[in-house]
């Protein structure tokens, strides 16, 4: 790097004085595409110099270093910063998330009852055990879902009061099931509040008439199928080459139930199987239930 800056600094100089040198245009030419060279050499320099990120991680409740390498990746990216995030979040397993589902966010928090957005901002960003996120609006993207899908609700602290060593917080004074954009989100004051502690209206029962319904039989189109399942074992190559075929089922029916099994004698590493394959799936919007031997 420091020879091609030092040839950079160089032409320039030439450049400067082109006229007291006589250059003619062959000469400047050739000055022109030794610094498109030098330059291409000094850039790839200086990528060069971030090849590793070293993330801290806690193995069996201790602070642990992971190493992870550009090495031969064929990173689309070339600026530096976007290439180790290219690195830190495209490649298989990403280490750092723009997207957290609502169902993730309500796991790894564990409301009980209610807890600060200031203090969910903070673990985050302070705790390796959690996900590593890119910026605040992934937490205010999940805490909207959240809401919306009526997992939590969220109200500002000053409207919550203590009462025995418990949260109380008046229902009209809590925004839940609705949608809220995330700019009305403010980290430093809001609260999270569990749907256990929201007051419900108890709505007087209505007897109802008992009617004779007649249950009618379901008529199906001759030569249509209502209910299909499928059993099938593939490797990698295979599974690929499945999706599509995957993808035009979907399409008729609207959504899948897969049951995956999978199994090797060497085992497999419960970190891994976390960051590679179940944050990934529950990133996507997926529930997922998980069962292990």
């Amino acid at each position: 790097m420091r020879r091609a800056v030092r040839y950079l600094i160089a032409v320039e100089r030439v450049r400067v004085k082109k006229k007291s040198l006589n250059l003619t245009e062959e000469q400047l030419e050739q000055l022109k595409e030794r610094e498109k060279t030098e330059k291409a050499s000094r850039d790839s320099s200086f990528r060069n110099l971030y090849n590793t990120v070293w993330l801290l991680n806690l193995e069996d409740g201790k602070p642990a270093l992971e190493t992870l390498e550009v090495g031969g990746r064929a990173l689309q990216a070339t600026n530096i910063h976007e290439r180790l995030m290219e690195l830190l979040m495209r490649v298989s397993p990403p280490k750092v998330f723009d997207s957290l589902t609502a169902k993730r966010l309500s796991d790894l928090i564990k409301i009980e009852e209610g807890v600060e957005t200031k203090d969910v901002i903070d673990t985050f960003f302070s705790s390796p055990e959690f996900p590593r996120i890119i910026d605040e609006n992934v937490i205010k993207k999940a805490i909207s879902k959240g809401v919306k899908d009526s997992l939590f609700g969220i109200t500002n602290k000053d409207k919550v009061q203590v009462v025995k060593d418990k949260p109380v917080v008046a229902k009209e004074q809590v925004i839940i099931g609705k949608e809220i954009p995330i700019e009305e989100i403010d980290l430093p004051s809001g609260y999270i509040v569990s749907s256990k502690i929201i007051p419900t209206e108890e709505k007087p029962e209505v007897p109802q008439t008992p009617e004779e319904e007649t249950e009618k039989p379901e008529v199906h189109e001759a030569g249509k199928i209502t209910q299909i399942m499928y059993s099938l074992k593939v490797n990698r190559q295979q599974l690929y080459e499945c999706f599509n075929a995957l993808g035009n089922l979907v399409e008729k029916t609207g959504e899948l139930s897969l049951k995956i099994e999978a199994q090797t004698k060497e085992g497999i590493d419960a970190s891994w199987l976390k960051n590679a394959v179940e944050e990934p799936i529950e990133e996507a919007g997926v529930e997922i239930k998980r069962e292990e031997k």
